[in-house]
């Protein structure tokens, strides 16, 4: 069953909405030269983790000391959940899905003579699996109902890990690599409702994993094997016998496990640093771009008095305001990698300051 609403909103409530807007673009707008900025000047835990001393078994360093550590971590007890037993793993995370109803939304915009606006949105319904259930009471249309969930997802870790001799402090602030956990009947306490069906899922339900009824819900998991496969630790070396997070003046609690030896470990946080760097460089240009789109917003508005002067309009700026994105952007960002590099600062500054005392003298001898 699907759902149709139409809207209309007045030309007059549209121009005192566009001028709202302005103000949200003119805080996009420079919220996006913070980000970029601050994006540029973000610590690099690949270039911290270069620097880090190896050690082995029986090793040692400076008290405070960053070390590389590689080897097997090991946990003390073994680790369950409810519905799994307990098994050898020094991480176990449980997700939780239900097939539920969600709500689409399809949306229709068109613009009026006279700059009123007319909306259609067509409300449909379907199934899915989802860790999210949408709240079935906010629904267009009732009839759609999604139960509250019975079991939800939980992380877990071992309270007491070693690796290559060394106890690990705070084991609850260390980052760890895990993957998926291929499941098997023997595998499951038999808890009431909770069911075996396949290597990947546990179920619980009315229906079954093939055929599924709104309400059930289906059990996956992630986890990390004591021993783990070989692993490389970054960490604070806090005595002989135990290793802590590492924090300086530029990084705060500095505390993960890497698959490989220490070259990989570098990569894989090059490669990290990297991915959320582009990530972040185009959120900052889009907060920008539409940022200044909402600036110029009442403009468009305006001319939908006659919609395709409008329409006109917001192509205009939104071409415009790419172009301008664009440029500052790459600006932003390149004043932003001399600035936070005080060497190509002080060559960018020695640089200007020539090329003034340059022009200077050049003057005074046309003179």
């Amino acid at each position: 069953m699907s759902y149709r609403e139409v809207t209309h909103k007045s030309w007059f409530s549209r121009i005192i909405n566009s001028f709202l807007g302005v103000l949200f673009g003119f805080l996009f707008f420079l919220g996006s030269f913070f980000l970029l900025f601050w994006n540029e000047g973000r610590v690099n835990l690949a270039k911290v983790a270069k620097t880090a001393q190896e050690i082995t078994a029986g090793g040692s360093a400076e008290q405070g000391q960053l070390i590389a550590l590689s080897g097997k971590m090991t946990a003390s007890a073994s680790l369950g959940d409810s519905y799994l037993k307990a098994g050898n793993y020094l991480y176990l995370n449980r997700t939780v899905e239900m097939y539920a109803w969600k709500e689409d939304k399809d949306s229709k915009t068109k613009k009026n003579i006279g700059g009123s606006e007319t909306t259609t949105t067509d409300y449909s319904y379907r199934k899915v699996w989802t860790s999210s259930p949408e709240n079935s009471s906010n629904f267009k249309v009732d009839g759609y109902h999604n139960p509250n969930m019975s079991i939800s997802g939980e992380e877990l870790r071992a309270k007491e890990i070693e690796m290559e001799g060394f106890r690990l402090e705070q084991p609850e602030d260390l980052s760890l690599t895990s993957e998926e956990l291929s499941l098997s009947q023997s595998m499951l306490k038999g808890q009431s409702g909770v069911v075996w069906a396949s290597d990947r899922y546990l179920f619980s339900g009315r229906g079954s994993l093939e055929a599924p009824k709104v309400g059930d819900l289906r059990i996956s998991y992630e986890a990390l094997p004591s021993p783990s496969p070989q692993l490389t630790l970054f960490a604070a070396y806090a005595s002989s016998a135990s290793l802590a997070p590492f924090s300086n003046n530029e990084v705060n609690g500095f505390y993960r496990a890497l698959k490989g030896d220490k070259e990989q470990a570098v990569d894989y946080l090059q490669t990290e640093h990297n991915t959320i760097r582009w990530i972040l460089r185009g959120l900052g240009f889009f907060l920008m771009w539409m940022g200044l789109a909402m600036i110029s917003g009442p403009v468009s508005v305006f001319l939908d008095l006659v919609p395709i002067a409008g329409r006109i309009s917001r192509s205009l700026v939104g071409i415009a305001s790419f172009l301008i994105s664009a440029v500052l952007s790459t600006v932003t960002i390149i004043v932003s990698l001399i600035i936070h590099n005080w060497i190509a600062l002080i060559i960018t500054i020695l640089l200007l300051a020539g090329g003034i005392v340059y022009y200077l003298k050049s003057k005074k001898k046309a003179a």
